[in-house]
């Protein structure tokens, strides 16, 4: 551990010392950290209510505190009135500490209504905020020139959807002083007619200067309306414009989506008759046979695979070999990875998969031997390549060595972990995730601190900072499954397991995935809590077993969103033939498309099916579930199944197989 103890030596060399000096150096310092955390909590409530002078005697205390830089956040802003923008500038960097997001955004106000522009630009580039974004825009418009203020205006320019208000005088300025021109204008109308934005889009057809411009928006939108008669119609004379080039792109590539065969047969026909004009659209042809490979439609590898060499990029290739695979074309597999680039063709799932279809031709001999490499890794390709090959599975610890307690006493004395510690002591999980956020960066490739760090965080019970810290290391397989793998809410598992029948790992498997056990947590498209339901589903399942309709904040109790997470997930059993995988995917995608996709991918290899899951994150979700599946039986029962056990074909397709 060079660099930590770098970091550190003298600590290190006092950690030498001996563990009766370690004991009594840590009971003190117990004692002390309890007073002050009660010391702490007291002057928050202070200068909370502003009463800055009684925070004032008490703050010598808590200069050692590992959250003392908060409490001077907190000062400055109830007496901001002493302090220049540029002292509190002095003080944001001094502090060092991942800034609270209520003090940034009273802080840039503060700059914003000063007109202290150069300030924003200094300290506030890299939020991931809209509205922040929209105020530094504004400022770079105000302090910098337009050519470095461009770009960040043109980032929030181009979206598909209204912008928060604090855009607004951004692109107020823009437009007038001409950098949104009408060609950035008809960019973000192509952006809004693909989302059906139809409102946005007649506002900003009236920004358009250029009459010409405005009547290639209608023809853009006879386009999106009526494609098939607009384009056959006027294929030659807009295939000689760009507008027009946009146009049938829009029109041809929104019906392909709604009946791939039409657009399919239309662009066809066009080719046939008019191969100079389709000569010219050659991204449009690209979009259609990527919207093809996406559905998994019957002809897709042929028009992937006939697509110029100069239109094969990594996501064209990847459709490439995942199509091939949904036509067991395993000729088609192999020439596909072959085409990509050495760094993709290298990833876990092609050489797993370059392994099975030089298997599938007859070279069986060199297709054990990439097996054999794969087979040692505790993850879906290792375990699928293990069950290619009949052999057990590695789940052993890996000869990672367990820090003592008095190295784990040297590493809190890193001031960020020192933080994240005290914040989970005050319970406020949120604000230690903040800070294990901000740690990224500092000890970005420094595998033993990370590998430390994760033991560290299991031996304090903080389960979702240890299996992050964990995958930062690169060596989460290394240690003991259980570090990784725990096994919080084990009654209240228990319970749901005996009640409906679905055995502990699954739903340990489920939990782990959707929330790192996370009792409260909350996703973007709303979901909550452990099991990640949204609140419409909850209703739903609540209201069919005659439980009471749950609030938002009811799905954050533990028990009930077990109970509620694993009812639906039996519902779903049931509805989808008790075939795991495809309820897996109805958990994750819903149940619409697991129908949907049980019908339209047809092969005989329930891995390919896997495999060709249309979405990549719901095809990333089922791998990284079923590998949970089997640590956890393995943890919880000392054995366990194996991935073939679960990978089942849909009911329907058992008595048939292959192409359809």
């Amino acid at each position: 551990m060079p660099r930590l103890c770098s970091l550190l030596k003298r600590l290190c060399i006092v950690a030498l010392t001996g563990s009766l000096l370690f004991v009594a150096v840590s009971a003190k310092s117990s004692v002390l950290l309890n007073e002050q955390r009660t010391q702490y909590l007291e002057a928050d409530r202070l200068l909370n209510q502003k009463k800055v002078n009684t925070w004032l005697k008490k703050k010598p205390r808590l200069k050692d505190y590992p959250l003392y830089h908060y409490l001077i956040l907190k000062e400055v802003r109830a007496t901001h009135a002493r302090y220049s923008n540029k002292k509190i500038a002095e003080i944001a960097t001094r502090v060092d500490v991942p800034l609270p997001g209520n003090f940034s955004r009273w802080w840039l106000n503060r700059l914003k209504n000063q007109n202290e522009w150069d300030l924003i630009v200094q300290h506030f580039g890299d939020s991931t905020n809209t509205e922040t974004r929209c105020t530094y825009a504004l400022a770079m418009l105000q302090s910098k020139s337009r050519e470095e203020a461009l770009p960040y205006v043109e980032s929030l320019w181009l979206v598909s959807r209204s912008q928060p208000e604090q855009c607004d005088p951004v692109f107020e300025r823009a437009l007038k002083n001409g950098m949104i021109d009408d060609d950035l204008i008809w960019q973000r109308i192509l952006l809004t007619a693909k989302r059906n934005q139809h409102g946005l889009t007649k506002y900003l057809k009236g920004l358009i200067r250029s009459r010409e411009v405005r009547r290639w928006v209608d023809r853009l939108d006879l386009a999106r309306r009526k494609p098939n008669s607009t384009i056959s119609k006027n294929l030659s004379k807009w295939s000689q414009s760009p507008y027009g080039q946009d146009a049938i792109e829009l029109g041809m590539t929104r019906m392909t989506s709604k009946n791939p065969d039409a657009g399919a047969k239309l662009w066809r026909t066009l080719k046939r008759k008019n191969p100079d004009a389709v000569a010219r659209l050659a991204r449009t042809e690209r979009q259609i046979a990527q919207i093809l490979g996406w559905r998994r439609h019957a002809q897709a590898y042929e028009w992937l695979a006939g697509l110029p060499e100069s239109l094969q990029d990594i996501k064209i290739q990847r459709l490439r070999v995942r199509n091939a695979l949904a036509k067991e074309n395993w000729t088609g597999v192999l020439d596909s990875i072959a085409q990509m680039p050495d760094d993709e063709a290298q990833l876990i799932e092609w050489v797993y998969w370059r392994a099975r279809a030089l298997q599938a031709t007859g070279k069986k001999k060199e297709a054990n031997t990439i097996l054999n490499s794969l087979a040692g890794e505790r993850n879906f390709y290792g375990f699928l390549a293990a069950d290619q090959l009949d052999i057990g599975y590695d789940l052993t610890p890996r000869g990672v060595t367990y820090p003592t307690d008095e190295f784990h006493a040297l590493l809190e004395k890193e001031p960020g972990i020192a933080r994240i510690r005290e914040w989970l002591a005050l319970r406020k999980p949120y604000s230690a995730r903040r800070e294990l956020t901000h740690l990224y960066d500092k000890w970005q490739g420094d595998s033993t601190f990370w590998l430390q760090t994760a033991l560290l965080f299991h031996a304090w019970g903080w389960h979702d900072g240890t299996i992050r810290a964990a995958y930062k290391s690169g060596q989460h397989n290394d240690i003991q499954p259980s570090v990784t793998y725990p096994s919080p809410y084990i009654n209240y598992v228990r319970l749901e397991a005996m009640r409906h029948g679905v055995p502990q790992h699954w739903i340990y498997g489920i939990m782990r995935q959707e929330s790192l056990f996370v009792h409260d947590i909350r996703s973007g498209a709303g979901a909550v809590g452990l099991m990640q339901l949204l609140p419409s589903t909850a209703r739903q399942v609540a209201k069919r077993i005659g439980l009471k309709r749950p609030s938002v904040n009811d799905l954050t109790s533990a028990p009930l969103n077990i109970h509620l997470g694993t009812t639906y997930f039996k519902q779903l059993l049931k509805q989808l033939n008790g075939n795991p995988i495809h309820s897996l995917v109805g958990y994750n995608a819903g149940p619409r498309r697991a129908n949907q996709w049980q019908n339209t991918i047809r092969v005989s290899d329930p891995a390919i099916w896997v495999e060709a899951v249309p979405f990549t994150e719901t095809r990333n979700y089922i791998k990284k579930i079923l590998v949970n599946f089997i640590i956890y039986e393995n943890i919880l029962n000392s054995e366990h199944a194996r991935i073939r056990d679960y990978l089942q074909l849909p009911h329907s397709q058992h008595a048939s197989s292959g192409n359809e």
